[in-house]
C-alpha cells in the first residue's frame, strides 16, 4: 500500500469535490482529511507517495487516527426510507470497540471529539455528514484481520473520507 499527501489547499473543505477528484485518482482509496491537504491510502504508487507496512504483528502498540460518521441506520417501518440517526460520543465508541474486536485490533485508549457537521453539496440535494475525529492507541490483535481493516476502513462512507485508520503518521 502507499500513502500520499496531496495539497488541496481550499477544495479540501468541500467534501463532494474531494471525492469527486480522488475518485478519479483512485476509486477504492481511502482518503483522511487534514486542513488543507489529504492522505490518501492507495494500492497504486502516485507521484510523492511511499509505500507503507500493511502487517503489524500481533500486540503491536500503534497511535491512530480515525474519522467515522457517528450513525446509525434504521429503516421506517412506515415509508420504508433509511433514517440516520447520530449518536452520542459514549455510544458510538462502544459500538466501535465491539466491531473492534472483529477486525483484529483493541483500544487501548482513545479521545473522540465531535466535528461540525460537514454539508455535502450533491447536485440537487444537501446531505448533512456528522463527523467524530478519534485519536489514540491501538493494539493488534490478529494480524490478518487488521490488515483487511487497514486496507479497506472501517465503517461507514469511506469515498468520503471517513473509516480510514491512519497508523502512518
Amino acid at each position: 500500500m502507499y500513502l500520499s499527501s496531496i495539497f488541496l489547499g481550499p477544495m479540501a473543505a468541500d467534501i463532494y469535490a474531494v471525492h469527486q477528484f480522488l475518485s478519479n485518482i483512485d476509486s477504492k482509496a481511502l482518503w483522511q482529511r487534514r486542513g488543507h491537504k489529504v492522505l490518501l491510502l492507495s494500492e497504486r504508487k502516485l507521484e510523492n507517495s511511499r509505500e507503507v507496512g500493511v502487517d503489524f504483528p500481533k500486540n503491536t502498540q500503534l497511535p491512530f487516527t480515525l474519522r467515522i460518521r457517528p450513525v446509525y441506520r434504521s429503516h421506517d417501518p412506515e415509508s420504508g426510507k433509511v433514517i440516520e440517526k447520530r449518536l452520542p460520543a459514549d455510544q458510538m465508541m462502544q459500538n466501535l470497540r465491539n466491531k473492534a474486536s472483529g477486525a483484529g485490533f483493541t483500544f487501548l485508549d482513545a479521545l473522540a471529539s465531535s466535528e461540525e457537521p460537514y454539508a455535502l453539496k450533491k447536485p440537487g440535494s444537501t446531505i448533512q455528514l456528522y463527523s467524530m475525529y478519534i485519536v489514540g492507541t491501538l493494539r493488534v490483535l490478529n494480524t490478518p484481520l487488521f490488515r483487511s481493516v487497514l486496507c479497506h476502513g472501517m465503517g461507514r462512507s469511506k469515498r468520503f473520507g471517513f473509516g480510514m485508520i491512519n497508523v502512518w503518521e
